[in-house]
């Protein structure tokens, strides 16, 4: 096992962070919430979601190697997404951050 120092993310997994944060801090149908409290519930996001990717840098190896997508790539379950990563040297490099339910087939 390696344990990997630094993480990075794809362009794409920055985009796909961004849309994530806006759906649930903006999202279109505000009957019965406030903004304070989606906000909160993003921030909440953000919180939980450094905190798993603390442990990928600790425990690169923790999420199952998808080859049937590509060589290398590993996903790991959070929340209602996937994280889709591999490791080069001692860096984990987030490459997609995908709802679970979409299809994943060409994604990464």
């Amino acid at each position: 096992m390696t344990v990997s120092s630094r993480m990075q993310f794809t362009f794409q997994a920055c985009a796909d962070l961004n849309g994530i944060w806006e759906t649930i801090a903006m999202p279109s149908d505000r009957f019965g919430s406030t903004n304070a409290e989606h906000l909160a519930a993003a921030r909440n996001f953000v919180d939980q979601f450094e905190q798993v990717c603390q442990l990928l840098t600790l425990h690169p190896e923790m999420g199952p190697p998808r080859y049937e997508l590509q060589e290398g790539i590993r996903s790991l379950l959070f929340q209602r997404y996937v994280i889709f990563y591999r490791t080069r040297g001692n860096c984990v490099e987030i490459m997609r951050i995908i709802r679970a339910a979409r299809e994943v087939d060409a994604v990464v």
